[in-house]
């Protein structure tokens, strides 16, 4: 009976070893090859450590962690799931997919050959991009944004403008530093009526903003600063020059001329 016990014993560690390396081959073959579907997250930084994108949600929401001017939140509360590999046809040609589409195609390259479960760090470069027929490279943008105090129009631009029959005291925004409410409601017009405090600071695109007032119009004067990054859209930019009326900006290199730190995680290959 011993015998036989120890028999059971050598035969259940073979098996037990066995399982264990079938289990581990299985793994080794789990392998991100091009044209997996794979679930991903990633976090890349500016050189000042700012958060310039992430997939994370909870490093996204945290008001701790301080981000870029550039950052914009995800909006699909979705997974990310990427093709791997290099595919124009999904991503589009390089220097010309926008700022978070160039980190994604640059993420879809570095994950061949990742593991599930697998972590890796990347730098993310551009070169700087030649002009596309005739879009603009650089762009001149207002330094003083003027906004009316008083609006009118007819009850039918209103309600195509916001797909509702005009209401005293409905709100009616254009921009939220000069918030509007409709005033009056008559059959041949709508009055709104914007307020803003004069001397508040506010946030805009280019950078911090300070309301004056005139007689007519609300005036947003912003601070724009010389090397900030900005965006319009997807794109990312420079401020290269500031005076009293414009902001010159320059959109030349895909990613403002940064130099992204990465972090990439593949979660799983998607069947």
């Amino acid at each position: 009976m011993q015998g036989f016990a120890n028999t059971k014993a050598v035969v259940g560690a073979a098996l037990l070893a066995g399982a264990f390396l079938i289990c581990g081959d299985a793994r080794a073959d789990e392998i991100v090859k091009p044209g997996d579907k794979v679930r991903i997250d990633f976090t890349c930084r500016l050189s000042n450590g700012e958060i310039a994108a992430t997939t994370d949600r909870a490093l996204a929401s945290d008001d701790g962690v301080k981000k870029a001017s550039i950052f914009q939140a995800r909006k699909s509360e979705e997974p990310l799931v990427i093709t791997a590999g290099p595919d124009e046809k999904t991503y589009g040609k390089r220097g010309a997919r926008g700022f978070e589409g160039e980190i994604v195609a640059e993420m879809a390259n570095a994950v061949v050959g990742m593991n599930p479960g697998g972590t890796k760090s990347l730098e993310v470069k551009r070169e700087r991009a030649k002009p596309q027929g005739n879009e603009p490279m650089v762009l001149e943008m207002a330094r003083v944004r003027i906004r009316p105090k008083e609006v009118k129009m007819t009850p039918e631009e209103y309600r195509g403008r916001t797909g509702k029959d005009p209401e005293v005291g409905q709100g009616y925004t254009v921009d939220p530093a000069t918030p509007g409410k409709v005033e009056s409601v008559s059959d041949q017009q709508v009055v709104i009526r914007f307020h803003a405090e004069p001397g508040k600071k506010v946030k805009t695109p280019l950078g911090e903003g300070e309301i004056r007032e005139t007689a007519k119009n609300y005036e947003i004067v912003i601070d724009a600063k010389r090397g900030d990054l900005v965006r319009s859209g997807p794109m990312v930019g420079r401020i290269m020059d500031v005076d009293e009326r414009v902001i010159t900006i320059e959109y030349s290199h895909p990613l403002g001329y940064e130099e992204l730190k990465c972090e990439v995680k593949v979660h799983s290959i998607e069947q």
